[in-house]
């Protein structure tokens, strides 16, 4: 009997210890980025905003030849982004091999689509046809300086 309510208490705290670890994930909300490709974007890659993770992708679909990556977002960062946010899809480096989903704010320049989902890129070229060269290329040097 002993042992009995020694291993329910073990097994509790456990569970408890499990759900406290997987809190920051229930009750967050799944976001949709839309990319042409996911060019190495896995289910588990992490995502940042402002230097800050958000969260995780979900399992890439493909929806009318685009690709639809789900974000899930962590609770306490379920409405940090703004309306012009935009992901960009970035390769790891020799230390640090996992592709991750970067987003950036730019403003009002950037719309979401009438389904909700973010846009996303994955070269200075895609961004060029969406944003307009000028924009495009200005973001494209601000990412390549944070990188060094």
């Amino acid at each position: 009997m002993r042992k009995t309510k020694k291993l329910i208490a073990t097994a509790l705290g456990l569970a408890l210890a499990v759900c406290l670890a997987a809190c920051d994930y229930i009750g967050g909300k799944t976001i949709t980025v839309d990319l042409s490709s996911v060019n190495g974007v896995q289910a588990g890659d992490e995502v940042f905003f402002a230097g800050v993770q958000i969260g995780r992708t979900g399992t890439p679909d493909v929806v009318a030849g685009r690709a639809k990556i789900p974000v899930h977002l962590l609770r306490r960062h379920e409405n940090a982004l703004p309306d012009g946010a935009v992901f960009v899809v970035k390769a790891g480096d020799a230390q640090d091999q996992s592709t991750k989903l970067v987003g950036y704010d730019l403003g009002k320049s950037v719309t979401r689509a009438p389904d909700g989902s973010y846009p996303g890129f994955s070269n200075e070229l895609e961004m060029a046809m969406a944003l307009g060269a000028s924009l495009a290329q200005d973001f494209w040097k601000m990412i390549d300086s944070q990188q060094r």
